[in-house]
């Protein structure tokens, strides 16, 4: 799932096989709150919109169920209360937090990954996923190519579209 913050909140889930080719692609129309949801939501308001108006929307259209969800946005993580497949947060820009989880046990030279809390279990599901791919996969290149399929759409007028 990526995010892009420019001109508004804009979203988009790019399901791939596990080498990386996309079975489906979805994007959200342009999240824009209101002045009055920015005093009701108050600071919890990008949170809101990243994991439930983006994040689960865009998970509940498909009729793909990943067996991971990964995100550019660490506020993705928030997506993962109720949802049994895990969420881990991909910082393809160096921006996680020290709130953050870092996940271990992944193969040398993978992308760092997090979760929101520490989590034994979840975090050995993850690399056990992470294990049963391809070796040396590129966990950026997806939200590469997702980022600028959103652009492209845009400059078509599209709202949303499957691959």
């Amino acid at each position: 799932m990526a995010i892009t913050v420019e001109q508004g909140y804009l979203g988009a889930l790019l399901v791939t096989n596990s080498w990386g080719r996309p079975l489906e692609f979805r994007m959200t129309t342009s999240v824009n709150p209101s002045k009055v949801q920015q005093i009701l939501y108050g600071s919890t308001l990008e949170s809101h919109i990243v994991s439930e108006l983006i994040g689960k929307a865009l998970l509940d259209k498909g009729p793909l169920v990943p067996h991971m969800i990964l995100t550019d946005h660490p506020l993705g993580l928030d997506m993962q209360p109720g949802l049994e497949t895990p969420v881990v947060f991909v910082d393809r820009r160096g921006i996680a937090g020290a709130s953050l989880s870092e996940v271990g046990g992944l193969p040398d030279g993978m992308a760092r990954v997090y979760v929101k809390q520490p989590n034994e279990s979840l975090e050995a599901r993850i690399a056990s996923i992470f294990e049963a791919l391809p070796s040396r996969i590129d966990l950026i290149d997806p939200f590469q190519r997702a980022q600028e399929a959103m652009l492209e759409a845009r400059k078509l007028g599209s709202g949303s579209r499957a691959a």
